[in-house]
């Protein structure tokens, strides 16, 4: 990338931060929000120089309490805590990614929960984290259920409560496989499908599981459908054990950003990410409720 937009100035001001970046837990939270990376554009690299926005960042850090904006988490900014690249380790990400890098929009989280809120924002987040916690907490409490009859219980629970069903929910087994065919073997639309008889196994396989899913994640028990106009929403094929290949018996169908950002991350831990979001939140919005009831 393209540096030369850095000020002498600023150069003097990034080898300032880097030798100080150990000295307290701010100036190491400040130095991984400056660092120059080859993914970052001239802009956000401009809008992240801003004086006041610089300041900010480095109050963060007590303002937040030292917890991590998204899970309510301790934040660990120790020595150790640095050696061993811990997860717990702080990092700077926007809450609205389709807002620039400013004040207010600026927050701190743990590392083990960047890739998913620096994809779609914390506020986004939170929101998925709300809507997912039902299904998790149902989850837990029938750990009989494989993946595909969780998902057919939730969806009978929901239709119960009134919930309005996805029109792919009981759709046929041919109007599916063409979706996970091109998601496995990333071939062009006019494919055919009968010049690789193992693939297309595989995505009938893949297209069974998502109707027994009715179209629900297996992760979040949230709504997945190829026709909602954001791709992270669409349905995808999801490896249970990652160190494994994706082969029947170990893939599950899971909203698209899930999949693309779980990565090393077990279902059991996103679930635990997820659960302790939401209850963050939620002890947020009591927080200002009373606080909002108290002024009153």
């Amino acid at each position: 990338m393209d540096v030369m937009f850095v000020t002498p100035e600023q150069t003097k001001f990034f080898a300032l931060v880097r030798r100080r970046r150990f000295e307290s837990p701010e100036m190491f939270v400040l130095t991984q929000f400056i660092t120059i990376r080859n993914n970052r554009s001239e802009e956000a690299m401009r809008e992240r120089m801003e004086p006041s926005l610089i300041e900010h960042v480095k109050s963060l850090w007590f303002a937040q309490g030292e917890r991590c904006g998204f899970t309510g988490w301790q934040l660990k900014c120790d020595g150790e805590a640095i050696r061993s690249n811990s997860p717990r380790l702080p990092s700077v990400v926007r809450v609205d990614v389709d807002r620039p890098w400013s004040i207010g929009n600026v927050t701190i989280v743990c590392r083990a929960v960047r890739p998913f809120v620096s994809t779609i924002g914390v506020s986004m987040c939170k929101e998925v984290a709300v809507a997912a916690a039902p299904y998790i907490t149902f989850r837990r409490s029938r750990p009989d259920l494989d993946n595909t009859k969780a998902c057919e219980r939730w969806y009978d629970e929901c239709i119960r409560s009134g919930d309005v069903p996805c029109e792919y929910a009981m759709a046929d087994v041919d109007s599916l496989v063409p979706i996970f065919y091109r998601t496995r073997s990333r071939c062009p639309d006019a494919v055919d499908l009968r010049s690789a008889p193992e693939e297309l196994a595989f995505a009938e396989h893949c297209a069974r599981l998502c109707i027994g899913q009715r179209l629900r994640c297996a992760l979040t028990g949230m709504r997945m459908s190829p026709s909602f106009d954001n791709p992270a929403l669409w349905p995808s094929v999801d490896r249970i054990d990652n160190s494994k290949p994706h082969v029947e018996g170990n893939v599950v169908i899971s909203m698209r950003w899930f999949n693309n950002t779980r990565k090393s991350i077990t279902i059991e831990a996103l679930h635990e990410i997820l659960l302790e979001a939401f209850f963050s939140n939620t002890h947020a919005l009591q927080k200002q409720w009373c606080n909002n009831n108290n002024e009153k």
